[in-house]
């Protein structure tokens, strides 16, 4: 029996055996509440977005440690009033001793944040806070007595949307990075 098979019309299985957890990288903005980031965003009948009207905002990318950082989305559902509310979570992970990339991302993450998430199993890319703006709800230093214990700053960016956060189409995403409104000729690296 085939991974990719259906299971009822309509509906598949998915084909991927193989997945590594984690965040390859994280393209941050500052979020205008006009529009998302500066941005109007154009989406397919899939609800993917395939592209957008920029006002301006540049996207900044932050490479994640391979395994340590994590993007979270979980559903929560009003029984009473019918109200559907997505909590989406990106943890972010930055080692200490990289005092300039913690600082370049702390400056933008003071104001509120609108985040292009990277997988790195699969390189697919999701708008995060498109709605709102992702605020900082926690952090943390981390301190080892070790050799191998944790030496980090974990800091934790929260947004709750109507919607779950939109998977952008990977054509109009390499549009974005060669048209420099993600600016990769200065990634942060981790």
């Amino acid at each position: 029996m085939s991974f990719c098979s259906d299971i009822a019309a309509g509906r598949k299985r998915g084909c991927g055996t193989n997945t590594r957890g984690g965040l390859k990288f994280v393209d941050l903005a500052t979020w205008s509440a006009s529009t998302s980031g500066g941005y109007a965003f154009t989406v397919d009948a899939n609800d993917q977005i395939v592209g957008a009207t920029a006002t301006g905002a540049t996207f900044y990318r932050f490479e994640q440690p391979q395994n340590q950082s994590s993007f979270n989305v979980t559903g929560q559902f009003g029984d009473g009033n019918g109200s559907i509310v997505y909590q989406t979570d990106l943890e972010l992970v930055f080692f200490k001793n990289e005092y300039l990339l913690r600082r370049s991302a702390v400056e933008i993450i003071e104001a509120e944040t609108v985040a292009i998430v990277t997988t790195v199993d699969d390189s697919r890319a999701w708008l995060v806070g498109e709605d709102f703006g992702l605020l900082s709800t926690a952090g943390a230093f981390n301190w080892g007595q070790s050799f191998t214990d944790s030496n980090e700053v974990r800091i934790i960016l929260s947004v709750q949307e109507s919607a779950p956060p939109k998977q952008i189409d990977p054509t109009f995403m390499s549009l974005l990075e060669t048209n420099g409104q993600i600016d990769t000729s200065t990634v942060y690296s981790a």
